[in-house]
């Protein structure tokens, strides 16, 4: 009995702990964890001016430190303080590449550890495995650092790549040797209009195969083909809203533009389906088969 009562009082204290730990991490979570994805950039955009205006630009405890904290300054200036690399909980096309880059600079004659490697491998390790998106990927503040050591590693690794390891031309200073912002900011918006190129070239492809797919099927003159055809239509206007969604996460349209052009999409795939319906209900085959009827 005795037995008993010990195991029912150590059982009643592992719940009372976990309980309270339970607790604990509720209701001290911190004031950079956004509920949203709209919450989650506006408090990343914010931290990252806060950090910037009061140059906290170094940390020795994290490990946080930006080599080319003046020019990721004016970076951040000429962007209205907005991230660059992360839109709500997702990172944008380059983050990775420019990720991937770091991880392997060893192949570029360079060392990772200059460009964030450890710090940056952390947290994307973080961010992959909160797959329910509760912790890490709430964090305003791992996005704000996070955005930040990316572009001062683009920062540095274009400097390392363009001039190399060695110290600048000391003796002439030559303008070939020394890189300036006026250089490296129309390259890093390059990357930026490169991204959203590709995005759009999606879009156009997308919507586009939506009247084609409609105007094909419609030449077919069978109903049979046509439903095909207008089915890949709908799976187009299918990608294209999905598209949208990244274009907004972008923050490439307003948010009415955006709800117009959802709306504009859902209608399209109403009558596209109303549509098909009527077509698989129709005794009429097509105009192809009027003269093999006739016969």
């Amino acid at each position: 009995m005795s037995h008993y009562i010990s195991f029912l009082r150590l059982t009643f204290s592992i719940a009372v702990i976990t309980v309270i730990h339970s607790c604990g991490d509720g209701g001290g979570q911190s004031v950079n964890h956004a509920s949203s994805p709209e919450e989650l950039s506006q408090k990343t955009n914010a931290l990252i001016a806060d950090i910037l205006k009061s140059g906290a630009t170094a940390d020795a405890d994290s490990g946080f430190r930006l080599e080319q904290a003046e020019l990721v300054k004016l970076i951040y200036t000429q962007n209205n303080n907005q991230a660059i690399w992360a839109a709500g909980q997702q990172w944008k096309t380059g983050a990775d590449s420019l990720q991937a880059i770091i991880q392997s600079a060893r192949l570029l004659g360079l060392f990772p550890e200059d460009y964030h490697a450890t710090a940056l491998g952390s947290i994307w390790q973080e961010m992959v495995m909160d797959s329910l998106a509760k912790y890490a990927k709430r964090d305003a503040m791992l996005w704000a650092k996070a955005d930040l050591m990316l572009t001062d590693a683009f920062a540095q690794l274009v400097h390392d790549i363009k001039l190399g390891k060695l110290p600048n031309d000391s003796i002439s200073l030559n303008k070939d040797t020394v890189i300036n912002t006026s250089w490296l900011l129309p390259e890093l918006n390059k990357l930026k209009e490169t991204r959203n190129y590709e995005l759009g070239n999606q879009l156009d492809s997308a919507a586009g195969s939506i009247m084609d797919n409609i105007a094909e099927g419609f030449e077919r003159e069978g109903n049979k083909e046509f439903i095909q055809f207008l089915a890949i239509a709908k799976g187009s206007l299918a990608e294209v809203r999905s598209q949208l969604y990244r274009v907004k996460d972008r923050e490439l349209v307003k948010k009415e533009e955006f709800e117009e052009l959802q709306q504009k999409c859902l209608l399209l795939a109403g009558k596209l389906g109303a549509f098909i319906s009527y077509l698989r209900n129709s005794d009429f085959k097509g105009n192809k088969f009027k003269e093999k009827d006739k016969k």
